[in-house]
């Protein structure tokens, strides 16, 4: 009956609820969530599954999304993908602790696992990020034409800090006088959207990474789909699963954030709930003593999943939008948890033609750089280059600003140039402009110094990494290489791969934008040719492809007789 109380606690109608694989499935907006309750060996537990997406294949896009989603100010849960169906849902495992009494809370811990879920689908993530079909869920034949409050707003707690800490210390208490050595941390923590709360977390030992005969995980690779298959493996511990797994700079962590409103509908209990969830963290730090069996997801199927998504094209299937959603006081509005969350948008970089190649000198690296990005850095960088009077650099604005800035900063450290007085009481536009009328030597050694050649000399490493970070972050979140080279006067740049060249170009493509090969690109950030400026200024740099050739006109005198 704790499913049944919860979805009764949400206000969801019995329209939107059906029964299905031993539990009880509800729609609050496009997606479908199933709650049941199984026995364990610490008690009843209710289990959740958000589904999130279909179709999904185990491969880069999602080991990417597990990997980014992991590490970035959760609450709870993980993302689990099952292989043999392709459904990739947000799961988490909960106390049943006090029974009945216990809803409340139960019902807040779903509602922030529904809000999390149904953000991913309203800003396109299966679609942009997996490849795959968002997993509308159809409740009696019916998808909902407007969202249940869950799935749009989330509560702000109004408590503050001293109750949190409150709450904190009781089950510190608690737990420092039970038996046995506790692995995990518990810790006041602030969430940069729901304020304060309780972190929990728990870094496996050694023990958990010897062999499987002997007790351990065995030999996991930490390369690609690592947090993945951690998400997978949670599932052979005995114990109830309540949070997610993440790998970062710091290692292998199992995480858990009680917000405060969590805590605040807990009364009484909230401190039972904070313990019982931190013994189940703390044993993440153990190798598994027992596994259990069953299947990685239950819910991976829906009645009517095969016409949930006819007709509809994706999104368009619950037309709803969060940019309708009203405003609502201490409450997350338009989802707002990921409101600063970069998304690559179809269409959205139309009218952008980026210049392409493979270098001779590095094959392992694509340049994407945009025309006009290319063209300016080209110009003035060639402008520089064959400069042999300050009269010179005039042919070019950017040329000039940058020279104008390289003598500021001589003139504020006092350090003229080679032969040269001091320039007391004159800025450096004033000198640069005395220097242009006296038509000066220019020579980029004096002027930049042997050590400034960064300030002056593009790269076209950084150009291509930039504007694929800035314009296309989820395309290059999902692709980019670490550049592991190293040298003297060498700045490691991450790249997009060129064997992934023509899926990235794809990509771009239905992004909008203009694909042009442009062999010798990357040669002219190292040495451009003296006309370049001439060359860009008439059209003819970069190159434009060349027009179809018409076809031969037909030749009726060498038909036949």
């Amino acid at each position: 009956m704790i499913p049944q109380k919860i979805v009764a606690r949400l206000r969801v109608g019995r329209a939107w609820t059906v029964e299905l694989h031993g539990g009880l499935g509800f729609a609050a907006g496009r997606l479908g969530t199933w709650l049941g309750v199984r026995e364990t060996a610490v008690g009843p537990v209710l289990r959740v599954e958000v589904r999130l997406a279909r179709g999904v294949a185990d491969a880069a896009p999602l080991w990417d999304f597990v990997r980014e989603r992991q590490r970035q100010e959760v609450l709870l849960g993980r993302w689990v993908h099952d292989p043999d169906t392709g459904v990739l849902a947000l799961v988490a495992e909960l106390p049943i602790t006090g029974g009945a009494s216990c809803v409340p809370t139960l019902a807040r811990c779903v509602a922030e696992l529904v809000y999390e879920a149904e953000a991913m689908a309203a800003i396109g993530v299966p679609e942009l990020e997996l490849g795959a079909a968002t997993a509308l869920t159809a409740i009696n034949g019916r998808l909902r034409d407007r969202p249940h409050r869950i799935a749009t707003h989330l509560r702000v707690a109004k408590s503050g800090r001293t109750t949190v800490e409150t709450v904190l210390d009781e089950a510190r208490t608690a737990l420092r006088a039970r038996p046995g050595e506790h692995t995990c941390a518990i810790r006041l923590d602030r969430h940069p959207r729901l304020g304060w709360g309780v972190r929990l977390a728990a870094a496996p030992g050694d023990a958990v990474w010897r062999p499987k005969e002997t007790g351990g995980w065995g030999n996991i690779s930490t390369g690609d789909g690592f947090v993945t298959r951690l998400n997978r493996l949670d599932e052979q511990f005995a114990t109830f699963a309540p949070g997610r797994w993440a790998f970062d700079q710091n290692g292998v962590t199992y995480r858990l954030f009680l917000s405060a409103a969590v805590l605040d509908t807990g009364g009484a209990h909230a401190v039972e709930a904070v313990i019982a969830l931190a013994e189940a963290v703390a044993v993440r730090a153990l190798p598994p003593t027992s596994a259990r069996s069953g299947p990685l997801l239950v819910a991976t199927s829906w009645p009517g999943d095969d016409t949930a998504g006819q007709d509809t094209a994706g999104q368009d299937a619950c037309p709803f939008d969060a940019a309708d959603i009203p405003e609502h006081p201490n409450r997350l509005t338009a989802y707002e948890l990921y409101r600063d969350r970069p998304v690559d948008k179809p269409g959205s970089l139309a009218g952008t033609v980026v210049l392409v190649e493979v270098s001779d000198v590095d094959d392992d690296r694509l340049y994407v750089i945009p025309e006009s990005w290319a063209r300016g850095e080209l110009r003035g960088y060639a402008t520089l280059c064959h400069a042999r009077t300050y009269r010179d650099v005039l042919v070019d604005d950017d040329a000039v600003e940058t020279v104008v800035a390289a003598l500021e900063r001589r003139l504020e450290d006092d350090e003229p140039e080679e032969g040269d007085e001091a320039e007391g009481g004159v800025d450096a536009r004033e000198l640069f402009a005395r220097r242009v009328a006296e038509d000066a030597r220019f020579d980029t050694d004096a002027v930049f110094g042997v050590e400034g050649w960064r300030d002056w000399i593009p790269s076209a490493e950084e150009s291509s990494a930039w504007f694929a970070e800035s314009k296309v972050p989820v395309l290059w979140s999902r692709f980019k290489r670490v550049d592991g080279a190293w040298g003297i006067d060498y700045d490691p740049t991450d790249y997009l791969p060129a064997e992934d060249r023509e899926r990235i170009l794809a990509e771009l493509r239905v992004l909008g934008c203009e694909i042009r090969e442009c062999p010798g690109l990357v040669r002219l950030y190292w040495d451009p040719d003296p006309d370049l400026v001439a060359r860009i200024d008439a059209g003819e740099w970069p190159p434009r492809p060349e027009a179809p050739k018409p076809a031969p006109a037909y030749d009726r005198s060498e038909e036949p007789a």
